[in-house]
């Protein structure tokens, strides 16, 4: 079993909320997305004209602005100087939930530092800006009036994710995930899906379902909502307090992420590790978002040893 890499988290923490009424476990599959963020280079004198075409472009298109950066391997050769681009990749991995009744589908990135629930409302395609318009059509997108089960809220939200910004409204709904349904979950309902660099992947998702234990913080995101998880929870929809995912090792394969139990096949041995409770401080934005999220456990030191394939 080599091959396979599993998160198995016991959320021994909320044991005394359990109430075993109306409990299930479920599984579903998980898909692995590898995309790339395309940076440009930052001059202090000025970009050039081919440049000033290019960010022009990017503000118009960004999937056109990533592509063409990509054609250019990546770097461009003018007469004076070469422009480098700096690409970093993001490995992903995706499901499907939907939300309201009748469930409308949405993909959604697992991601167990992530609280904040974010999904394109069909109102995104009223905005005056056509190219505004054209980064919510590429997604699946949630329309209240057609859910019986939609409770107002209304309260202006924005939200930043891995170089995508949002601007909505909070709205309220029943989620389901597998045979889970979370009912009256609060989440962002965006009306605006902007880009925030040059990326090429964020067509391939409409969602994030998050796995936080806390309420993680972002310095950008004006809201603060509980997690998927941590309304499972204290709605008693688990047999166990567990989740464990099987990562997927290629963008070919299938994992697995399992809610309420693990799969007893593949766990060979149970590590158990007290959890960090006191607040984390610091000026590192990225680390305190990460950490926020309640899985933190203390460590003295981390030894790693051969890669296994």
């Amino acid at each position: 079993m080599a091959a396979h890499y599993i998160l198995i988290v016991w959320l021994t923490f909320w044991a005394d909320l359990l109430q075993f009424v109306h409990c299930a476990q479920t599984s579903l599959p998980v898909r692995r997305i590898t995309g790339k963020f395309v940076f440009p280079p930052q001059r202090s004198n000025g970009r050039d004209e081919n440049d000033r075409k290019l960010f022009s472009k990017f503000h118009s298109n960004t999937q056109q602005v990533a592509s063409r950066a990509l054609e250019l391997g990546c770097h461009r050769r003018g007469d004076q100087h070469t422009t480098k681009y700096t690409v970093i990749y993001q490995v992903m991995y995706v499901t499907d939930i939907s939300i309201g009744m009748p469930p409308q589908p949405s993909r959604a990135i697992i991601d167990i530092t992530q609280s904040n629930l974010f999904v394109h409302s069909i109102n995104c395609t009223d905005h005056i800006q056509e190219w505004e318009v054209e980064n919510c059509l590429y997604h699946l997108m949630y329309d209240s009036v057609a859910s019986s089960t939609y409770q107002s809220n209304l309260t202006p939200a924005r939200l930043h994710y891995y170089g995508v910004y949002t601007w909505g409204n909070l709205s309220q709904d029943t989620v389901h995930i597998g045979d889970i349904s979370v009912e009256k979950h609060v989440f962002q309902e965006a009306t605006m899906w902007h880009p925030g660099y040059m990326i090429d992947w964020d067509e391939q998702y409409d969602s994030v379902l998050g796995l936080s234990h806390l309420r993680a913080r972002n310095t950008y995101d004006n809201f603060d909502v509980s997690s998927l998880l941590e309304n499972m929870v204290r709605q008693n929809t688990l047999d166990r307090n567990v989740f464990a995912i099987r990562h997927p090792r290629t963008d070919a394969d299938e994992g697995q992420l399992i809610l309420g139990g693990v799969d007893d096949s593949i766990t060979r041995s149970v590590i158990k590790l007290a959890l960090v409770d006191s607040p984390l401080d610091g000026d590192d934005s990225n680390f305190i978002a990460f950490a926020s999220a309640g899985w933190v456990v203390a460590a003295s030191s981390l030894t790693l040893g051969a890669y296994l394939d």
